[in-house]
């Protein structure tokens, strides 16, 4: 998991990997671990290539975002998830809670100081 994801979380420790494998394996069947997603969830997306066609997943976001709390929770260093992106999210839907995890790429773990210290509050405040 250290091999694979360091670059979006640096500063981890042997503790944080730790958590972070026991998060994606489960034990399987003869007790050794197994991933407990599809390892092969982008394959789809690396086929289509470059030049594929992007859908406008805008009006969608447009309509989540209507009348309802939102929370957009960002990795500072994603590369995913653009400032960009993240500041066109936030002016299309300017009501929007918005958190960044500082040092962290895609996708925060939602255990961060910063994010729980959004999180908590975001929920304890709908309906």
């Amino acid at each position: 998991m250290k091999l694979h994801n360091a670059v979006a979380f640096p500063h981890y420790t042997d503790a944080d990997w730790d958590v972070f494998a026991r998060r994606v394996f489960k034990v399987g069947t003869e007790g050794a671990p197994v991933l407990d997603y599809d390892p092969d969830i982008a394959v789809p997306i690396r086929a289509a290539g470059a030049k594929a066609l992007v859908p406008n997943l805008w009006p969608m976001f447009s309509r989540l975002a209507k009348g309802r709390p939102v929370l957009l929770v960002r990795g500072e260093t994603s590369d995913l998830l653009s400032p960009a992106i993240a500041a066109k999210m936030r002016k299309r839907a300017p009501k929007m809670d918005y958190v960044e995890a500082p040092g962290i790429g895609h996708a925060p773990m939602l255990d961060e100081p910063e994010v729980k210290a959004a999180i908590f509050p975001f929920l304890n405040e709908l309906p």
